[in-house]
């Protein structure tokens, strides 16, 4: 890195998992929006 301060900092570290084979289809982002309601 160059001697100049960075604009972040990492304070965590992150294992990138590769992603997984499956269906998918699109939805409605009000029925989206309902699903995270109803997760939370």
């Amino acid at each position: 890195m160059s001697e100049e301060q960075s604009n972040f900092n990492v304070s965590q570290e992150f294992e990138i998992i590769p992603h997984q084979k499956g269906q998918a289809y699109p939805i409605g982002v009000k029925e989206w929006e309902y699903l995270k309601e109803k997760k939370s």
